[in-house]
């Protein structure tokens, strides 16, 4: 079971694509919260922040917000659209590369980079999440027992939580993820962090 909980959260609910189509969706809503688009109370628009201030225009928030923006006209939504087509059609920000560091560090270099901090367990932080298991013997089920963990398996880790720093480019092209690439990976020998490189450098040689 909490094999099970890791593994979800590594494949599907804190995949790499998963956080930068996040992290574009939200630079795209950023773009577009200048403007007052939802109808809230009276019949007066509001700006996307400020729904959570009103029962009814947070009630107007649902996916169709994307189509309302797109079918817009208004020039200032132009930068919300850029964001939107560019993840639409599946331009999405390259992740440089992933590591896994002793310690929760990390800097947000500038504007053209986003740097995501992942934290993964079993459930329990730090510790084996089995040592607040309790079980019970068919003989016996009024006593709780706590087993020992060479009953539980022999293949159980030694480390229960991982912290992995995930450095994205929003750039595309292959000149601004060498230098990221580059800038990141010095960053990380420095600091003595274990490098996952999900974007090798002779790939970026042949995008050139």
């Amino acid at each position: 079971m909490f094999q099970i909980r890791v593994t979800l959260h590594r494949r599907a609910y804190q995949h790499r694509v998963c956080d930068a189509i996040e992290a574009m969706v939200t630079d795209a809503f950023i773009a577009a919260d200048h403007k007052c688009i939802i109808p809230g109370k009276d019949g007066h628009l509001k700006k996307l922040s400020e729904c959570i201030d009103d029962p009814e225009a947070y009630t107007n928030l649902s996916d169709s917000i994307f189509h309302v923006i797109l079918m817009s006209v208004d020039k200032d939504l132009e930068r919300f659209l850029d964001f939107f087509l560019k993840e639409k059609s599946s331009q999405i920000m390259s992740e440089i590369m992933s590591n896994i560091p002793p310690e929760s560090k990390g800097e947000l270099l500038d504007d053209d980079l986003y740097v995501n901090l992942v934290y993964l367990d079993y459930g329990s932080k730090s510790k084996n999440p089995m040592t607040n298991v309790r079980f019970y013997n068919k003989r016996d089920v009024t006593k709780p027992v706590l087993l020992d963990k060479n009953q539980v398996s022999l293949m159980l880790p030694n480390v229960f939580s991982e912290q992995i720093v995930r450095l994205y480019c929003k750039k595309n092209d292959s000149e601004s993820l060498k230098i990221a690439s580059h800038c990141f990976k010095k960053w990380c020998q420095d600091n003595n962090l274990l490098l996952q490189i999900k974007v090798p450098e002779e790939e970026l040689v042949k995008k050139e």
